[in-house]
């Protein structure tokens, strides 16, 4: 039996912007659809991105874009998102069909909603805090 490297986790991970009511809300969404809890989620400032994200090549991506490790890759803004509704129920899994747009036209979508997501959405003082029964999916 071959080891894992590393830096392979055993669950997918979705790191966000804790502070982004935009960025929150589409993590419920994901939770909504994710029924089988094969995520785990870490805001972008808690101690377990800074240790995971650390050697990212990506580095100046991570304060804008979601980022999903997927065993030992790192995919963030279109890629990820695309990543992660492929292992969601439906209907919101059927939202892949904008996969048919290129990817250079997704991602500068993605980087504009990213850009002013503060200013239409709004700003959370502080990351939201899990209740007790999903405290488990979400690593700090």
């Amino acid at each position: 039996m071959q080891d894992k490297p590393q830096n392979m986790v055993p669950h997918p991970v979705i790191y966000f912007d804790g502070f982004c009511k935009l960025c929150n809300y589409s993590v419920s969404v994901v939770k909504k659809y994710d029924r089988r809890r094969i995520f785990r989620y870490a805001h972008l400032s808690s101690n377990y991105a800074q240790i995971h994200l650390k050697q990212t090549p990506k580095k100046n991506q991570i304060p804008d874009s979601v980022i999903l490790q997927l065993d030992d890759r790192l995919l963030s803004q279109s890629e990820a998102v695309f990543a992660i509704l492929e292992y969601l129920d439906p209907p919101i899994k059927w939202l892949r069909i904008f996969r048919i747009f290129p990817t250079f036209l997704l991602n500068g979508v993605y980087r504009i909603i990213a850009k002013t997501r503060y200013r239409i959405f709004g700003r959370n003082r502080q990351c939201p805090v899990p209740d007790a029964s999903e405290r488990y999916l979400f690593l700090d």
